[in-house]
């Protein structure tokens, strides 16, 4: 099944070889790689892919070593062709010598290349070739220099695999594999690929901190994956803690490796694999308490058990494989295991590797112990480790005799879980937990879990169910929960007065405990501003700032620096919003890589970045917020992300915008909850960049139908302008007039001239359309002023190219071309496609020359994380700052740059860069 996964690059490098070998020039790779690495796989793939090419295949055995000339018989039997016949005969009687039968082999080569034709010579696990055969094949490639020949060979590598096989390579051949060949080296399948394993094998989503365990356990290597998904049960990869068993197959042969060792370093290693991964060299022998330590040790690392790092500071020992000391500890029996974590918990230093061992040595109660690691959980959750202090809490649970702390404990840890974003984790955790005897707390945890995958009838039942449970005889410290995840449901429906009145109840509530996630200030924000409480909002913002470590400096808060960018965005200050998200981002890292209020302040920060016109960045932050969502299970947010990158790609013509679109119908119709809205708008903007009144009017109609408390909608859906607009220029102004009124009272009521500018451009629109030019011409100047020192580069060419239309219609041509070279410069600037061509359609109509619009891009052929990476790399970011902007591994986004290079033919981050900018 690894068959089916990865390789992409490697295979785009095997492409690459072979389109020079049709250059008539001899190719020769060399793909290297421990044992069970997918060098194999690789092959055999790229094989099934070619196209007509003649293709000559072998592989090595150990058993036919003694063979002679085995591999080149193999080679032959693949071609409709041989050797001379007096060759062949002397190869058959053993007579003929490895110069000979390789002089034979380039005569054959040649006849068979005649005409430029190609031939691919592969041989896997050339090393276990017979030394004939290797010798032959090296007298051969020496004198294919100028043949369209592609040689394709495999070889292990020394890898941290202990393995008894020793390869043989005669000097001959890897003197010309070191001279000539390219190499690839295989490390193994990266995380997205052992995601898309597991689901090949039918373990469903994986979620991807669960996949990066099994990286971290496998190294990638797609054999070992494979083994370690059919024995696991299915939430083993889910645990921060519990160590993952190693495959069957791969600890019998630790195993016979550690029997065949002396009994001071079986124990040496015992210990060794109690400690972890990694440990001083310190620690390991005041555990394995030994009389001659060192020795022990030399034999452990030449056994390939053990190796040795060297810090400035420090001696340590590693294991050569993270599975090599999984096969250890899980040979241990369990009154062993606990005696060596008891003993450990006692000498080492460290408080949290102390804990780690004491809980690891008591597989009973200990209530003393279990407060202990309460009190640890309740420090990872202070420091923003929410999947760390879940791990804490569930352990306490585990070791508590107190029913009442366990379920406490429990449903923190699940609440903590469903912060970080592991939802499908928390799931797991509630199906298979017995039943809460607090029914405060059971309907508590299935509301939030309703609300998370976006069930939100079913959530605001248990929550309301949960909330009556409370007001009879409950907890008071869970009272402020409960509110909270009532106004996130009621806000979902644009209910907004009511999810104000539970932002207010929660505010008034006991605080949470330090276990206790909350992010009240950021939903705060959102509902007073969208239910139009403008003094609460104020009152709420001054407490933010005053919260603040230095004055003006905001608290290294979550959710008050997202509360406080959500003000900001409504008061117009999109600049000071952007830098606050962009610190909200950074914050959410920090805790977790899918965090629900991360991925909210990431959007945010997109829609904010639209606004500004940094649509590159917006498209971006869109992007890795969807691939965040889908890779942790945050459907509830899946929809919202899918259609953040729209608008930008809307904006500039891209078909990838409907794409995108059709994604987000799916995730919807697949998890439907309250982000119809989403859906409604990003239709509406994609017809709005065709010009299509009558597709944006149908699209925007589903909020016109739609019940609300609150008929003025956020400023985050200004449907009410486009709207009226495409009422208006469709031929009924007065449904427009309906629309347009409510939402120019209520942005002049709330202070925001980012919603008046847009309120009134469709204004002018709508009186243009009932034969009132007068007024429209007043409106155009008044969004013109309000417009003057906003950084809203769309809107503000939205807005000129509507003028400059109505100037030129109304014969004042001069003014006209004033307004819309105005537009053309800022659509330009953006990349708006659409909206340059009808500003150039104006002008030219206008009698003005145009310019030519710009070329269109080069990265079509790029998947979303390779476009994200290749923008990122080519604005001069390391692969390293590329990660944390991304929430990626580094080699995560070595994968995706080797792709990008390939897919786009480039070598360099200056070419990239340069045909990125010329796109």
């Amino acid at each position: 099944m690894d068959e089916l996964v990865g390789f992409r690059s490697e295979i785009a490098q095997l492409t690459g070889r072979l389109a020079c070998a049709r250059e008539g020039l001899l190719q020769l790779v060399v793909v290297d790689g421990e044992p069970g690495i997918g060098k194999s796989s690789l092959l055999r793939r790229f094989l099934a892919g070619l196209d007509g090419e003649r293709v000559a295949f072998a592989s090595g055995d150990e058993a036919e070593q003694p063979l002679t000339f085995g591999v080149v018989g193999q080679l032959l039997a693949g071609l409709d062709d041989s050797l001379p016949e007096p060759l062949d005969a002397d190869i058959s009687d053993g007579s003929a010598g490895p110069l000979e039968v390789g002089a034979g082999l380039v005569g054959m080569v040649s006849r068979l290349t005649a005409g430029g034709k190609v031939l691919v010579i592969a041989v896997d696990d050339i090393g276990w070739a017979d030394a004939d055969s290797q010798q032959a094949l090296a007298f051969a490639l020496r004198r294919l220099r100028r043949d369209p020949v592609l040689c394709v060979l495999t070889v292990p590598s020394n890898g941290t695999v202990p393995t008894d096989r020793t390869v043989r390579l005669s000097d001959a051949l890897r003197r010309i594999m070191s001279e000539s060949a390219e190499r690839i080296r295989l490390t193994g399948l990266a995380v997205e690929d052992l995601r898309e394993l597991a689901s090949v094998m039918g373990w469903g989503p994986l979620s991807f901190p669960a996949a990066e365990r099994l990286h971290q356990m496998t190294g990638g290597n797609p054999l070992y994956a494979r083994a370690l998904l059919e024995e696991l049960p299915a939430d083993a990869l889910h645990s921060e803690v519990s160590l993952l068993r190693a495959p069957r197959t791969f600890g019998l042969v630790v195993l016979a490796r550690l029997a065949g060792c002396s009994a001071d370093t079986r124990r040496l290693l015992v210990a060794a694999a109690v400690l972890g991964r990694s440990s001083r060299l310190a620690d390991m022998l005041l555990l394995a308490d030994l009389p001659e330590p060192l020795m022990a040790l030399d034999q452990a690392v030449a056994a390939g058990l053990l190796t040795e790092q060297h810090t400035p500071v420090e001696h340590r020992i590693a294991f050569a494989h993270p599975m090599v000391r999984a096969a250890i500890y899980h040979d241990l029996g369990l009154t062993r295991r606990c005696a060596l974590h008891a003993r450990a918990g006692d000498i080492l230093d460290d408080p949290q590797a102390r804990l780690r061992h004491r809980i690891a040595a008591c597989p009973l109660t200990d209530d003393d112990l279990a407060t202990d690691v309460e009190q640890a959980a309740r420090q990872e959750a202070a420091a923003g480790c929410w999947l760390v202090s879940a791990d804490l809490l569930l352990a306490a649970a585990r070791l508590t005799d107190d029913r009442t702390r366990r379920e406490r404990w429990f449903a923190d840890a699940v609440d903590a879980t469903l912060h970080a974003g592991e939802t499908a984790l928390a799931e797991r955790y509630l199906a298979e937990a017995p039943p809460l005897a607090d029914q405060a707390r059971h309907h508590y945890l299935h509301g939030r879990l309703g609300v998370v995958t976006a069930d939100y009838a079913s959530g605001e039942d248990h929550l309301r169910r949960a909330w009556a449970e409370l007001e009879r005889s409950g907890d008071p410290s869970l009272t402020r929960p409960v509110a909270e995840a009532l106004a996130t449901a009621t806000l979902e429906y644009g209910r907004y007065d009511t999810a104000a009145r539970w932002v207010e109840r929660a505010r008034q509530a006991e605080p949470p405990t330090a276990c206790r996630p909350s992010s009240l200030d950021s939903l705060a924000a959102t509902a007073f501003l969208c239910a139009g409480w403008q003094e609460q909002a104020r009152a709420l913002l001054r407490m933010i700032e005053v919260d603040a470590v230095e004055p003006g400096v905001p608290a290294p808060s979550l959710s008050g620096e997202v509360g406080r960018a959500t003000f900001l965005i409504s008061a117009d200050d999109l600049p000071a919003a952007r830098a606050g998200l962009r610190s909200a981002v950074a914050l959410s890292r920090r805790s977790g890589r899918a965090m629900p209020e991360g991925l909210s302040a990431l959007l945010s920060l997109a829609h904010t970045e639209y606004l500004l016109g940094a649509w590159d960045d917006a498209v971006s932050h869109a992007q890795i917020a969807a691939s965040l969502s889908q890779d942790a299970g945050q459907d509830w947010i899946l929809v919202w992300a899918l259609t953040s990158v729209v608008p930008p790609l809307a904006g500039r013509g891209s078909p990838a915008a409907v794409d995108y679109l059709r994604q987000a119908q799916e995730a919807f119709r697949t998890h439907a909850g309250g982000r119809a809205a989403a859906l409604h708008m990003a239709s509406a903007r994609i017809a709005h960049a065709n010009a299509d009144h009558m597709s944006v009017a149908a699209s925007l109609r589903w909020f016109a139908a739609r019940q609300s408390c609150d008929p003025l909608e956020p400023a985050l859906l200004p449907w009410r302008p486009l709207y009226a607009e495409a009422l208006a220029r469709t031929g009924r102004s007065d449904d427009a007039e309906a629309v347009i009124a409510p939402a120019e009272q209520a942005a002049s009521d709330r202070g925001n001239r980012t919603a008046l500018l847009a309120a009134t451009r469709a204004r002018a629109a709508v009186e243009t359309a009932r034969g009132r030019p007068v007024a429209a011409d007043a409106a155009y100047r008044g969004a013109a002023e309000l417009a003057a020192d906003l950084p809203l580069p769309f809107e503000r060419g939205l807005l000129e190219l509507d003028h400059g239309s109505f100037l030129r219609r109304a014969g004042r041509r001069s003014a006209a071309v004033t307004v819309l070279e105005a537009a053309r410069d800022r659509f330009a600037v953006l990349g708006a496609a659409p909206y340059l061509a009808r500003c150039e359609r104006e002008l030219a109509t206008c009698g003005h020359v145009v310019p030519r619009m710009r070329p269109a891009g080069t990265t079509e052929s790029l998947t979303p994380q390779e476009v994200t990476v290749a923008r990122f790399a080519g604005n001069g970011l390391s692969n390293r700052e590329i990660a944390t902007e991304m929430v990626l591994s580094v080699r995560t986004i070595e994968y995706h740059l080797t792709n990008v290079y390939a897919k786009l033919g480039l070598r360099s981050r200056a070419q990239l860069a340069a045909t990125l900018h010329t796109g």
